[in-house]
């Protein structure tokens, strides 16, 4: 009876040992993870030029009775691998927009400007008094011209969006005005055409629904290949057991005594 509590007590002991071995690993992984994600989504915007881009045009017309003379706003809705970001673009009454698509099978054109809200990218969509307005002659409003960029706004991050950040034009002075994060010039964002800017948004306003959510699926991640290592280790010495090989080295033990060491590490089968 003694030595069966002995065992149970040592059993017991072990357990906890290891739970707070992999505790600590899980917890090493989740601290990993949220430090290292937004590096991660710098890293693909930076670097990743990918092959495709899904776009979502949407026109809003210039509410009754403005005196502005932005006659149409194109809300424009990308995405890409690690990035989402909304452009808003505003033409003159003497420009025609028949070009220009929309797709009403997309979720957000009921919030065009998703994953921000519409008040932070264009305010006049739920304030007609803050309908856009340009200095007349200014930039892109003279017929036959593509029309004037006024805001850009990233999201990024992966695989959720946990980063966001937002550059605005004075319409009169034509200079930009970026708030959370950096605009970095890279050659190959000549690429990159459908930045009015050309360059790379690395965004570091956080976006904690997108951090909570990229700090448990990357941890999990990290946490699985952590503890996928012992397994991959048992399966390669079973692997070389069952070839009659030393499980610690690898050397050919075929046709040596069972009993006997490796002669090449010392260790016994």
């Amino acid at each position: 009876m003694e030595r069966r509590s002995i065992e149970e007590n040592g059993e017991r002991s072990l357990n906890r040992r290891a739970v707070r071995r992999y505790g600590w690993r899980l917890a090493a992984c989740f601290a990993a993870a949220l430090v290292l994600q937004l590096p991660l989504a710098w890293a693909i915007v930076y670097f990743y030029v990918p092959s495709w881009q899904g776009e979502t045009s949407v026109i809003v017309g210039k509410p009754p009775g403005c005196a502005s003379n932005v006659d149409r706003v194109r809300i424009e809705n990308d995405t890409q691998p690690g990035i989402r970001w909304v452009v808003v673009t505003g033409w003159s009454s003497s420009y025609s927009q028949a070009v220009f698509r929309t797709d009403e099978e997309r979720l957000f054109v009921d919030e065009p400007t998703w994953p921000f809200p519409a008040e932070e990218v264009f305010p006049g969509l739920v304030d007609v008094s803050k309908w856009p307005s340009s200095a007349p002659g200014g930039v892109g409003f003279v017929a036959g011209t593509y029309g004037e960029t006024m805001v850009e706004a990233y999201a990024i991050g992966w695989p959720f969006l946990c980063a966001t950040g937002r550059s605005v034009r004075d319409v009169t002075t034509g200079k930009w005005t970026t708030t959370g994060g950096i605009l970095a010039q890279w050659p190959r964002y000549k690429q990159r055409h459908w930045l009015a800017l050309g360059l790379a948004p690395l965004c570091y306003t956080p976006r904690w629904a997108g951090v909570a959510a990229n700090t448990v699926s990357l941890g999990a991640m990290l946490f699985a290949a952590w503890a996928a290592a012992p397994l991959v280790s048992a399966c390669r010495k079973w692997r070389r057991r069952r070839r009659g090989m030393c499980s610690g080295c690898a050397y050919d033990l075929r046709g040596l005594d069972l009993s006997a060491a490796c002669p090449e590490c010392g260790l016994r089968r």
